[in-house]
């Protein structure tokens, strides 16, 4: 054995015993820092508390009884009639889906003034009737110049100007509305909202090459949509993105501008009107005209006390009806056998 065979082998011996070392020994606990609570200046403290006071996270299931929209229990009623589309011919109730046309008294419908632009990229898989998005222009004060609809792929996505244009959408780079400084909040003329499942959210983000867009993300909100989906509940209807941001760049544009009495007062909770009033349809429609359970969603429709005894009371016939069906199909079967 030559000198250099000897050399190997201690290595290998010293290897394997530092190896078993590490195997069967303990090795000491490294010690985990704690974090040390964020320290605010004066200011910093100052606009926290102003951001925690108006942005609180809503209960899904309150949210609706805090939102200030307007009445809309005209078109609850049984008996409000749906009206002819004078495009399409179609009959709705309070505006046709498919035309974005009003078809109620005009003076029925809330107008919010926005502060800049809002843009929405309507994927053309989905259908518009499912849109939650789609009706906020009817809702937009001056809308054919603060609100714009672009069907993609049918339509191009024009190129934004990354100066003045925010895409609302949690990228991977994308900052919290409430963070935004404000000077960028100043210089913003456009918001791009992107209305589409979640999984073809990616055919329309390709189309946003430009690396200077800057992408901003919400709180974690609990969605309330009623369409059952297999994401987690924070993933929001296109409509709640948009009101929580106007809200939350309100918020924030105000903190920032030192506006010591600001409190929010509601002025985008009607960007809900539809929404809510949609809600309200299938919350009544399931308590009181229908013998059917609303089985997506579990509890979902919102009963009080004897409305709930009566659901339950409702499921438990509904079980029995099918089990005395399944046991009369099957003395049927055993008679035919015979």
């Amino acid at each position: 054995m030559n000198h250099q065979q000897i050399l190997d082998k201690q290595k290998v011996r010293t290897r394997d015993k530092y190896l078993l070392k590490e195997k069967y020994e303990i090795q000491p606990t490294k010690k985990v820092k704690k974090e040390r609570p964020k320290k605010f200046t004066d200011l910093e403290q100052k606009l926290h508390d102003i951001q925690e006071q108006n942005m609180p996270n809503v209960d899904p299931n309150k949210l609706f009884d805090t939102l200030k929209t307007a009445d809309f229990s005209e078109f609850l009623k049984e008996d409000s009639q749906r009206q002819e589309c004078p495009n399409c011919k179609k009959k709705s109730k309070i505006y046709c889906a498919d035309c974005l046309t009003v078809l109620c008294e005009p003076s029925q419908i809330p107008k919010v003034q926005l502060p800049f632009r809002l843009t929405i990229v309507h994927h053309d898989q989905e259908k518009t009737k499912k849109s939650s998005a789609l009706p906020v222009k009817l809702l937009i004060e001056n809308n054919e110049e603060n609100c714009k609809i672009i069907h993609y792929p049918s339509h191009e996505i024009p190129e934004f100007d990354p100066d003045t244009t925010l895409i609302l959408y949690p990228h991977k780079d994308s900052t919290r509305t409430l963070d935004l400084d404000l000077e960028t909040m100043k210089q913003i003329k456009n918001v791009v909202a992107i209305d589409c499942t979640w999984n073809q959210t990616n055919s329309i983000l390709n189309n946003f090459t430009n690396p200077k867009y800057k992408y901003v993300r919400l709180e974690e909100y609990n969605t309330t949509f009623w369409r059952y989906q297999f994401h987690q509940p924070n993933c929001l209807a296109t409509i709640e993105a948009i009101y929580y941001f106007f809200k939350e760049f309100d918020c924030n544009f105000s903190s920032k501008q030192i506006s010591q009495n600001y409190v929010y007062d509601g002025k985008y909770d009607n960007l809900m009107f539809f929404y809510h009033w949609q809600y309200e349809m299938i919350q009544n429609h399931y308590k009181y005209k229908t013998s059917n359970t609303f089985r997506k969603i579990k509890d979902y429709i919102k009963y009080n006390e004897n409305e709930q005894k009566q659901e339950v009371q409702n499921e438990q016939n509904i079980e029995q009806n099918q089990q005395q069906q399944n046991n009369e199909n099957s003395n049927t079967e055993g008679k035919d056998n015979e």
